[in-house]
């Protein structure tokens, strides 16, 4: 009669044993309800997020493959105007030439060279690009199969702790845990949907001051800008702004080393904290926090390389990023690696940096126009960078598709 009048049980109502073991399994069966509808979001963010992969990797293989038919295209115009120019260049008679005789150098044919070249590296990122795709679908399958698993779970949960009838309760009366576990999910007496409505997006009013202040280095305002939303860390990692840059990206290509050493405190301890919480989990939250910091903006840019743009920065951050597996491989869309930005803003410290912990391998760095960090630095006029990057070993009669050193982009920089 209580449990249909949604009413509480007296505390000092300890005479029926069997209604108050009913009342702990209905309980129990909602926490089992509510844990299952939490692994349908995590698990719902894991598909929406391969599912972005997915998209992404094939707009990138799609460009991969309209580059390559374009250097293909260059290639044949080559050859075939080379080709003319030696029919042109040949004696009326047809004989038999010299031999013996040294080559003239061929600019043409060595552009040709550099464009084939060229073209074998884009065919190998076209065919790296679709085994990713092939991997990215799988994991959406997957996602997609393991939502449908736990919403399941979670109907069956449901299904054995029926709804309290709201219309039952009478005026006045006390509410339940019972109650307030329906309230929080749905509102009262009002079932959950298969999608949960829990709100794990940031307020609009909260997003503009989160970037207002990781741009200013305030950690004050980023604390108050935090309190009161639900989920709060996981909102903040995910944000991004309209150029499509993470709050991480933002405080480094802004200079405020408070803010980003903010951000990926914060982020780091809430991966510790759901790992504990949800620790079959524990490789999903470590691609979230992956994603974090390696996640990269409509340009291709991720966390290391807006700190390697910026002039100058502390090596406590630089610690930090690498510590939470930033990758400094990671290219953007012009090819360019955060070492290359390094060199490109004349951010020495952190090029030393990158040169010591890559063992000097990130001076073989080139962007897909083969312009290496040299390149750059010479023709941005960063002399520090570019003592420091032959100090190191760089070669300097590497030549780009233009055919150009760093040295003939130095003087047309003047």
């Amino acid at each position: 009669e209580l449990e249909k009048a949604n009413m509480d049980y007296p505390a000092n109502d300890f005479e029926d044993g069997e209604r108050n073991r009913l009342q702990m399994r209905i309980f129990e069966l909602e926490a089992e309800k509510f844990e299952q509808q939490s692994r349908i979001i995590e698990l719902e963010a894991l598909a929406e997020s391969a599912g972005a992969r997915q998209m992404e990797l094939e707009q990138d293989l799609e460009e991969e493959m309209a580059r390559t038919a374009h250097l293909q295209g260059l290639l044949n115009s080559q050859a075939l105007e080379q080709q003319a120019n030696t029919e042109a260049a040949a004696p009326v008679d047809r004989s038999v030439p010299d031999v013996t005789a040294p080559l003239a150098a061929d600019p043409g044919r060595e552009r040709q060279e550099r464009l084939l070249k060229s073209l074998e590296a884009e065919q190998v990122k076209v065919s790296r690009l679709r085994e990713a795709l092939v991997a990215a679908e799988e994991r959406a399958q997957l996602a997609e199969q393991a939502r449908q698993e736990a919403e399941g779970a979670a109907a069956a949960a449901q299904a054995a702790a029926p709804l309290p009838d709201s219309g039952a309760r009478g005026a006045g009366a006390g509410v339940s845990l019972r109650d307030l576990a329906w309230e929080n999910a749905g509102g009262l007496g009002e079932a959950v949907s298969e999608k949960p409505t829990l709100s794990r997006q940031l307020s609009a009013g909260s997003k503009d001051r989160l970037f207002q202040a990781a741009a200013a280095d305030d950690i004050d305002a980023l604390r108050a800008a935090l309190r009161g939303e639900e989920d709060a860390v996981m909102a903040v990692l995910r944000a991004r702004d309209d150029r499509g840059r993470t709050l991480l990206q933002v405080s480094l290509a802004s200079s405020a080393d408070e803010a980003a050493k903010f951000f990926l405190g914060e982020g780091q301890r809430w991966a510790q904290r759901r790992k504990f919480m949800f620790q079959l989990q524990g490789e999903l939250l470590e691609r979230e926090l992956g994603r974090f910091v390696n996640g990269q903006d409509h340009y291709g840019q991720n966390a290391l390389a807006a700190l390697c743009s910026a002039s100058s920065t502390t090596g406590e951050v630089l610690v930090m990023l690498m510590e939470a597996q930033a990758d400094p491989t990671q290219r953007d869309m012009a090819g360019k690696t955060p070492f290359i930005e390094c060199a490109k803003s004349g951010n020495i410290q952190v090029m030393g940096a990158l040169i010591r912990a890559s063992r000097g391998g990130v001076l073989a760095d080139a962007d897909d126009a083969n312009r290496s960090p040299l390149h750059w630095a010479a023709q941005e006029g960063q002399s520090q960078a570019v003592v420091l990057l032959l100090k190191a070993g760089a070669d300097a009669d590497i030549a780009d598709l233009d055919g150009k050193t760093a040295a003939d982009l130095a003087r047309g920089a003047g």
